[in-house]
């Protein structure tokens, strides 16, 4: 396979804002925090990865440090209690990637860390189409670095892979890795801001995505 595509995870494939913010809320209320809004996770998840959210809402609301541990224990556990509750699929991505898989090499990135996308993972049965699976600590904190090791283990030239994300940080990560950056305005991103970063292409559903794809790489 001459051609890579390599996707995001939540808000991309996975519809899982709601679980994100439930999972956030229910944290920040234990640390007495009330009134966290949605409106401020989804600024907040355009530039930051979950690390850096958690580090900056501890910041914001006057959390003790020595809380910071268990505030990111607790986020987990509350995420995960939410797979099977609060996520589900796109409609459609699914058909788009068993088309891909005919004719790409296809890999996950995720900011996630690796045992929370693992779960996800397993849970949506992606692994039946993707081998190549990297989480927050595989990556360093960089998606751009996964995207490089893709490029290098498959070897696949940069200008034949794709990186398609929902959130500007994705279109920043594609860019930097010297890849095609599409950014999807279905996910949590808002397609205002998606512009400002000037991906090659927005794509506004998941049916849309092979049509897009097949104007990019002319297979």
């Amino acid at each position: 396979m001459n051609y890579g595509l390599i996707f995001d995870v939540d808000g991309t494939i996975i519809d899982s804002f709601e679980a994100i913010y439930y999972a956030l809320d229910l944290t920040l209320k234990k640390a007495g925090v009330m009134n966290f809004s949605k409106d401020e996770l989804r600024s907040l998840m355009d530039y930051m990865s979950f690390l850096e959210i958690i580090y900056y809402l501890a910041e914001k609301y006057n959390v003790d440090n020595q809380y910071l541990a268990e505030l990111s224990k607790d986020y987990v556990n509350f995420f995960l209690q939410s797979i099977e509750t609060k996520m589900h699929l796109f409609s459609g991505i699914i058909e788009a990637i068993e088309k891909f898989s005919k004719y790409f090499r296809l890999g996950l990135i995720s900011y996630n860390p690796d045992f929370i996308l693992q779960e996800q993972v397993k849970y949506f049965a992606l692994d039946k189409y993707f081998n190549f699976i990297r989480g927050y600590e595989d990556v360093n904190g960089k998606k751009r670095n996964g995207i490089i090791e893709f490029s290098k283990i498959y070897r696949i030239d940069k200008e034949k892979i794709a990186f398609i994300g929902d959130q500007p940080k994705d279109i920043i990560e594609a860019k930097a890795a010297g890849v095609i950056s599409i950014a999807v305005s279905y996910g949590i991103g808002k397609k205002e801001i998606l512009e400002k970063e000037n991906p090659y292409y927005i794509v506004d559903s998941p049916t849309d995505l092979w049509d897009v794809i097949l104007k990019i790489f002319k297979l």
